[in-house]
Protein backbone atom coordinates (compact mmCIF):
# COMPACT_ATOMS: atom_id res chain seq x y z
CA UNK A 1 0.00 0.00 0.00
CA UNK A 2 2.79 2.38 0.93
CA UNK A 3 4.81 1.59 -2.18
CA UNK A 4 1.71 2.01 -4.36
CA UNK A 5 0.97 5.48 -2.95
CA UNK A 6 4.57 6.53 -3.46
CA UNK A 7 4.51 5.21 -7.04
CA UNK A 8 1.31 7.10 -7.80
CA UNK A 9 2.86 10.30 -6.48
CA UNK A 10 5.97 9.85 -8.62
CA UNK A 11 3.86 9.26 -11.76
CA UNK A 12 1.43 12.03 -10.88
CA UNK A 13 -2.37 11.94 -10.62
CA UNK A 14 -5.41 14.21 -10.50
CA UNK A 15 -8.41 14.30 -8.19
CA UNK A 16 -11.51 14.75 -10.33
CA UNK A 17 -15.21 15.43 -9.83
CA UNK A 18 -17.64 13.41 -11.96
CA UNK A 19 -21.35 14.24 -12.27
CA UNK A 20 -23.94 12.33 -14.24
CA UNK A 21 -26.74 9.74 -14.15
CA UNK A 22 -24.61 6.84 -15.36
CA UNK A 23 -21.71 6.84 -12.90
CA UNK A 24 -21.60 3.01 -12.69
CA UNK A 25 -21.37 2.79 -16.46
CA UNK A 26 -18.61 5.41 -16.38
CA UNK A 27 -16.57 3.31 -13.91
CA UNK A 28 -17.20 0.05 -15.78
CA UNK A 29 -16.05 1.48 -19.13
CA UNK A 30 -12.89 2.83 -17.45
CA UNK A 31 -12.21 -0.63 -16.02
CA UNK A 32 -12.65 -2.31 -19.43
CA UNK A 33 -10.32 0.22 -21.04
CA UNK A 34 -7.73 -0.36 -18.25
CA UNK A 35 -8.03 3.17 -16.88
CA UNK A 36 -7.02 2.88 -13.24
CA UNK A 37 -9.35 4.65 -10.79
CA UNK A 38 -8.96 4.65 -7.02
CA UNK A 39 -10.27 6.32 -3.86
CA UNK A 40 -13.74 6.50 -5.44
CA UNK A 41 -16.19 8.34 -3.17
CA UNK A 42 -19.87 8.45 -4.11
CA UNK A 43 -21.89 11.55 -3.16
CA UNK A 44 -25.56 12.42 -3.34
CA UNK A 45 -27.32 13.62 -6.48
CA UNK A 46 -25.29 11.51 -8.93
CA UNK A 47 -21.89 12.86 -8.01
CA UNK A 48 -18.58 11.28 -7.10
CA UNK A 49 -14.89 12.12 -6.62
CA UNK A 50 -11.97 9.88 -7.50
CA UNK A 51 -8.30 9.78 -8.35
CA UNK A 52 -6.85 8.91 -11.75
CA UNK A 53 -3.34 8.92 -13.22
CA UNK A 54 -2.26 11.58 -15.71
CA UNK A 55 -2.25 9.02 -18.51
CA UNK A 56 -5.69 7.74 -17.48
CA UNK A 57 -7.16 11.24 -17.34
CA UNK A 58 -6.21 11.85 -20.96
CA UNK A 59 -8.33 8.80 -21.87
CA UNK A 60 -11.44 9.94 -19.99
CA UNK A 61 -12.85 12.39 -22.56
CA UNK A 62 -14.51 9.75 -24.84
CA UNK A 63 -15.78 7.86 -21.78
CA UNK A 64 -17.38 10.99 -20.35
CA UNK A 65 -18.94 11.80 -23.71
CA UNK A 66 -20.35 8.29 -24.10
CA UNK A 67 -21.90 8.23 -20.61
CA UNK A 68 -23.03 11.85 -20.58
CA UNK A 69 -20.98 12.67 -17.49
CA UNK A 70 -19.28 15.92 -16.70
CA UNK A 71 -15.64 15.73 -15.49
CA UNK A 72 -13.91 18.51 -13.58
CA UNK A 73 -10.37 18.61 -12.13
CA UNK A 74 -10.30 19.45 -8.43
CA UNK A 75 -6.62 19.03 -7.57
CA UNK A 76 -3.36 18.06 -9.24
CA UNK A 77 -0.96 15.93 -7.26
CA UNK A 78 2.41 14.34 -7.85
CA UNK A 79 6.02 14.91 -8.77
CA UNK A 80 5.42 15.91 -12.44
CA UNK A 81 3.22 18.84 -11.42
CA UNK A 82 5.72 19.88 -8.74
CA UNK A 83 8.64 19.84 -11.18
CA UNK A 84 6.64 21.68 -13.82
CA UNK A 85 5.78 24.40 -11.31
CA UNK A 86 9.42 24.99 -10.40
CA UNK A 87 10.56 24.72 -14.02
CA UNK A 88 8.60 27.89 -14.71
CA UNK A 89 10.37 29.64 -11.90
CA UNK A 90 13.99 29.53 -13.00
CA UNK A 91 14.71 32.81 -11.25
CA UNK A 92 13.25 31.40 -8.05
CA UNK A 93 15.38 28.26 -8.31
CA UNK A 94 18.50 30.29 -9.00
CA UNK A 95 17.76 32.53 -6.02
CA UNK A 96 17.10 29.50 -3.83
CA UNK A 97 20.43 27.94 -4.88
CA UNK A 98 22.30 31.18 -4.16
CA UNK A 99 20.53 31.46 -0.80
CA UNK A 100 21.54 27.93 0.14
CA UNK A 101 25.18 28.61 -0.76
CA UNK A 102 25.18 31.88 1.21
CA UNK A 103 23.51 30.19 4.16
CA UNK A 104 26.16 27.46 4.18
CA UNK A 105 28.94 30.06 4.02
CA UNK A 106 27.41 32.16 6.80
CA UNK A 107 26.94 29.15 9.06
CA UNK A 108 30.55 28.07 8.56
CA UNK A 109 31.86 30.92 10.70
CA UNK A 110 31.70 31.70 14.41
CA UNK A 111 29.55 34.74 15.18
CA UNK A 112 29.39 34.62 18.97
CA UNK A 113 31.34 33.19 21.92
CA UNK A 114 29.65 32.50 25.26
CA UNK A 115 31.31 31.62 28.57
CA UNK A 116 29.29 30.13 31.43
CA UNK A 117 30.02 28.57 34.81
CA UNK A 118 32.55 31.12 36.08
CA UNK A 119 31.82 33.04 39.28
CA UNK A 120 35.07 34.52 40.56
CA UNK A 121 37.13 34.56 37.38
CA UNK A 122 36.15 37.40 35.07
CA UNK A 123 34.65 36.48 31.70
CA UNK A 124 36.93 38.92 29.89
CA UNK A 125 39.99 36.99 31.08
CA UNK A 126 38.65 33.76 29.62
CA UNK A 127 37.56 35.46 26.37
CA UNK A 128 41.03 37.00 25.97
CA UNK A 129 42.64 33.59 26.39
CA UNK A 130 40.21 32.11 23.83
CA UNK A 131 41.04 34.88 21.36
CA UNK A 132 44.77 34.19 21.76
CA UNK A 133 44.08 30.58 20.74
CA UNK A 134 42.00 31.58 17.69
CA UNK A 135 38.49 31.39 19.12
CA UNK A 136 36.67 34.64 18.35
CA UNK A 137 33.80 35.92 16.18
CA UNK A 138 34.55 35.70 12.46
CA UNK A 139 36.83 32.64 12.45
CA UNK A 140 36.15 29.51 10.38
CA UNK A 141 34.54 27.12 12.84
CA UNK A 142 35.85 23.93 11.20
CA UNK A 143 39.42 24.94 12.10
CA UNK A 144 38.59 24.89 15.82
CA UNK A 145 39.71 21.85 17.80
CA UNK A 146 37.53 21.86 20.96
CA UNK A 147 39.71 19.44 22.96
CA UNK A 148 42.93 21.29 22.18
CA UNK A 149 41.35 24.66 22.99
CA UNK A 150 40.01 23.36 26.33
CA UNK A 151 43.44 22.04 27.34
CA UNK A 152 45.13 25.35 26.49
CA UNK A 153 42.57 27.42 28.43
CA UNK A 154 43.05 25.34 31.60
CA UNK A 155 46.80 25.92 31.38
CA UNK A 156 46.49 29.64 30.66
CA UNK A 157 43.81 30.70 33.17
CA UNK A 158 44.60 30.14 36.82
CA UNK A 159 41.79 28.82 38.97
CA UNK A 160 40.00 26.70 36.36
CA UNK A 161 39.58 23.00 37.01
CA UNK A 162 37.34 22.13 34.02
CA UNK A 163 36.81 23.54 30.52
CA UNK A 164 34.51 22.18 27.81
CA UNK A 165 34.28 23.82 24.37
CA UNK A 166 31.06 23.18 22.44
CA UNK A 167 30.39 24.18 18.82
CA UNK A 168 26.67 24.95 18.42
CA UNK A 169 26.01 26.18 14.89
CA UNK A 170 27.54 29.65 14.62
CA UNK A 171 28.00 29.89 18.38
CA UNK A 172 30.87 28.67 20.56
CA UNK A 173 29.81 27.83 24.10
CA UNK A 174 32.57 27.43 26.69
CA UNK A 175 31.58 25.71 29.93
CA UNK A 176 34.01 26.18 32.81
CA UNK A 177 34.27 25.18 36.46
CA UNK A 178 36.43 26.94 38.99
CA UNK A 179 38.69 24.93 41.28
CA UNK A 180 38.00 24.83 45.00
CA UNK A 181 40.88 26.03 47.12
CA UNK A 182 42.21 23.39 49.46
CA UNK A 183 42.19 24.23 53.17
CA UNK A 184 45.60 25.19 54.56
CA UNK A 185 47.64 22.13 55.46
CA UNK A 186 49.31 22.22 58.86
CA UNK A 187 52.87 20.81 58.79
CA UNK A 188 53.22 17.41 60.48
CA UNK A 189 55.80 18.77 62.88
CA UNK A 190 53.33 21.38 64.20
CA UNK A 191 51.02 20.28 67.08
CA UNK A 192 47.29 20.63 66.49
CA UNK A 193 43.82 19.27 67.38
CA UNK A 194 41.01 17.91 65.17
CA UNK A 195 37.78 19.90 65.72
CA UNK A 196 34.20 19.57 64.44
CA UNK A 197 33.36 21.65 61.38
CA UNK A 198 29.58 21.43 62.01
CA UNK A 199 27.13 20.25 64.63
CA UNK A 200 26.37 16.55 64.36
CA UNK A 201 26.32 13.03 65.79
CA UNK A 202 29.50 10.92 65.64
CA UNK A 203 29.10 7.79 63.52
CA UNK A 204 32.67 6.52 63.66
CA UNK A 205 36.07 7.67 64.89
CA UNK A 206 39.52 6.21 64.19
CA UNK A 207 42.47 7.87 65.91
CA UNK A 208 45.94 7.47 64.42
CA UNK A 209 47.81 10.07 66.46
CA UNK A 210 46.46 11.86 69.53
CA UNK A 211 43.73 11.14 72.05
CA UNK A 212 40.00 10.76 71.27
CA UNK A 213 37.72 13.18 73.10
CA UNK A 214 34.42 11.76 71.85
CA UNK A 215 33.00 8.36 70.98
CA UNK A 216 30.47 6.92 68.54
CA UNK A 217 26.96 8.22 69.21
CA UNK A 218 28.07 11.45 70.92
CA UNK A 219 26.48 14.74 69.91
CA UNK A 220 29.07 17.40 69.16
CA UNK A 221 29.01 21.14 68.49
CA UNK A 222 30.85 23.14 65.88
CA UNK A 223 34.41 23.84 67.05
CA UNK A 224 34.41 21.05 69.66
CA UNK A 225 37.67 19.08 69.93
CA UNK A 226 37.27 15.56 68.55
CA UNK A 227 40.87 14.34 68.66
CA UNK A 228 43.22 16.15 70.97
CA UNK A 229 46.87 16.71 70.21
CA UNK A 230 47.66 16.84 73.94
CA UNK A 231 48.71 13.48 75.41
CA UNK A 232 49.00 13.33 79.23
CA UNK A 233 52.28 12.08 80.64
CA UNK A 234 52.45 10.17 83.90
CA UNK A 235 53.86 12.19 86.78
CA UNK A 236 53.66 15.30 84.54
CA UNK A 237 49.94 15.93 84.13
CA UNK A 238 50.44 19.68 83.97
CA UNK A 239 52.89 19.35 81.08
CA UNK A 240 51.23 17.08 78.44
CA UNK A 241 52.99 16.11 75.26
CA UNK A 242 51.79 18.09 72.22
CA UNK A 243 51.52 16.17 68.91
CA UNK A 244 50.01 16.61 65.46
CA UNK A 245 46.60 14.93 65.86
CA UNK A 246 45.61 12.59 63.01
CA UNK A 247 42.52 10.46 62.47
CA UNK A 248 39.28 9.89 60.59
CA UNK A 249 35.97 11.08 62.05
CA UNK A 250 32.57 10.62 60.37
CA UNK A 251 29.45 12.36 61.65
CA UNK A 252 25.83 12.72 60.64
CA UNK A 253 24.90 16.36 60.21
CA UNK A 254 21.92 18.40 58.96
CA UNK A 255 21.29 21.02 56.31
CA UNK A 256 18.18 23.19 56.22
CA UNK A 257 16.44 24.42 53.10
CA UNK A 258 13.09 25.77 51.97
CA UNK A 259 11.18 24.93 48.81
CA UNK A 260 7.50 25.66 48.08
CA UNK A 261 5.44 22.56 47.24
CA UNK A 262 1.94 22.48 45.74
CA UNK A 263 -0.71 20.71 47.80
CA UNK A 264 -1.96 18.93 44.68
CA UNK A 265 0.08 17.59 41.79
CA UNK A 266 -0.91 16.31 38.33
CA UNK A 267 0.95 13.27 37.04
CA UNK A 268 0.74 12.05 33.43
CA UNK A 269 0.60 8.29 33.00
CA UNK A 270 1.12 6.98 29.48
CA UNK A 271 -1.27 4.27 28.34
CA UNK A 272 1.08 2.81 25.72
CA UNK A 273 -1.50 3.24 22.96
CA UNK A 274 -0.18 4.96 19.85
CA UNK A 275 -0.90 5.73 16.21
CA UNK A 276 1.94 5.93 13.68
CA UNK A 277 1.80 8.29 10.69
CA UNK A 278 4.32 8.44 7.87
CA UNK A 279 5.01 11.55 5.77
CA UNK A 280 7.48 11.94 2.91
CA UNK A 281 8.88 15.42 2.19
CA UNK A 282 10.08 16.12 -1.36
CA UNK A 283 11.07 19.64 -2.42
CA UNK A 284 9.38 21.07 0.70
CA UNK A 285 6.18 19.23 -0.30
CA UNK A 286 4.61 16.90 2.28
CA UNK A 287 3.18 13.60 1.07
CA UNK A 288 0.95 11.70 3.50
CA UNK A 289 1.96 8.09 2.86
CA UNK A 290 0.28 6.62 5.90
CA UNK A 291 -2.07 8.74 8.00
CA UNK A 292 -4.49 7.89 10.79
CA UNK A 293 -6.39 10.20 13.11
CA UNK A 294 -5.18 10.15 16.72
CA UNK A 295 -8.56 9.12 18.09
CA UNK A 296 -7.69 10.38 21.59
CA UNK A 297 -8.84 13.48 23.44
CA UNK A 298 -5.47 13.99 25.15
CA UNK A 299 -2.28 12.84 23.48
CA UNK A 300 1.38 13.69 22.93
CA UNK A 301 2.75 14.26 19.45
CA UNK A 302 6.31 13.11 18.72
CA UNK A 303 7.98 13.85 15.38
CA UNK A 304 11.00 11.87 14.21
CA UNK A 305 12.76 13.20 11.10
CA UNK A 306 15.16 11.09 9.05
CA UNK A 307 17.20 12.45 6.15
CA UNK A 308 17.94 10.04 3.30
CA UNK A 309 21.37 10.63 1.77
Amino acid sequence: MLILRLWNYIRGYVIIFVEGYFLEKFVNICTRRQILLWDIKRHKNSKMTLKVSIRGFKMLKPVAKKTGCRVKILKKRGLPFLLNRYRRRKTFLLGAAVSIVLFYIMTSFVWSVEVCGNQKIETDIILKSLEEHGVKPGVFKYKINPEEIASNIILDVDGLSYVNVLVRGTKIKVEVAEGVKRPPIIPLNEPCDIVAKKDGVIKSIVVKVGQAQVKEGDTVRKGQILVSGSIPIKRAENNPKRVHAMGEVLARTWYEGKHPVELRAVEKIRTGRKKDNLTLVLFSKEIQLFHKEAGFNDFEKVEIKKIFQ
